[in-house]
């Protein structure tokens, strides 16, 4: 391989890292989250609540997750924005979080009783 061939190649395999670190970068910020527990009012957890998450900064009309045998839940990834979060059950009132606000990279944590 000639001098002049060498030197293409640097310059392409450069140019190759250059727009990988660029395209890594406009991936966007870094995604949120929203975790918490759900417990009932004496403070015995809550598994199989369904925690919907919605927020105009969303693709899709919603984000569900349902809450797990110790009543953790966990939305994740979530675009940054305002979301509103509700929690139901069926034989418990529906409770609800609004103007949850989510930054790059924040996780919020939103533990309901």
């Amino acid at each position: 391989m000639g001098r002049k061939s060498r030197a293409i190649v640097i310059v392409l395999i450069i140019s190759l890292f250059a727009y990988a670190d660029h395209a890594a970068a406009g991936q966007g910020a870094s995604p949120a989250s929203i975790v918490g527990r759900v417990t009932d009012e004496s403070g015995a957890v809550l598994p199989g609540v369904t925690v919907t998450a919605t927020s105009p900064a969303l693709q899709v009309p919603q984000v569900i997750d349902v809450t797990a045998a110790q009543g953790d839940y966990r939305l994740t990834p979530l675009p940054i924005g305002t979301y509103e979060v509700a929690y139901t059950l069926t034989g418990f009132q529906t409770a609800r979080r609004e103007n949850v606000r989510l930054t790059a990279g924040f996780i919020a944590r939103v533990d309901v009783c």
